[in-house]
């Protein structure tokens, strides 16, 4: 179906991207946690250029790659990921929006288990 959408719509398109997305999610689900950290990076990459570094849709891949990166126990650079990521939610959306809110304890519960 990816493949589909892909051929159809184009690798750039935001539905192409959210799919992307949510592949990463089920590979990372699966334990996968590698192969999901790759196809975030480059969902990332991709909504970077097209959407902008501050596009809310690209929050979503940041938010699952610091967890993914957490994961395998990388936690300085999901912390770095997600730090970068709570600086431009808390400007973008403010500091008591649900997923600003959500980030800054999910960069807590690492920076504890990091200690």
């Amino acid at each position: 179906m990816l493949d589909t959408e892909i051929r159809v719509l184009g690798a750039e398109h935001v539905n192409v991207l959210d799919a992307r997305y949510e592949l990463a999610q089920a590979i990372s689900a699966q334990g996968r946690h590698q192969e999901a950290e790759q196809e975030l990076q480059e969902v990332i990459s991709v909504e970077n250029r097209v959407l902008g570094p501050e596009h809310h849709l690209l929050g979503h891949a940041r938010f699952a790659l610091g967890e993914t990166l957490a994961s395998q126990g990388k936690l300085e650079e999901a912390m770095t990921k997600l730090r970068a990521l709570l600086d431009t939610q808390t400007r973008t959306l403010g500091p008591a929006n649900p997923r600003t809110t959500l980030t800054r304890e999910t960069l807590a519960a690492i920076e504890i288990t990091s200690t």
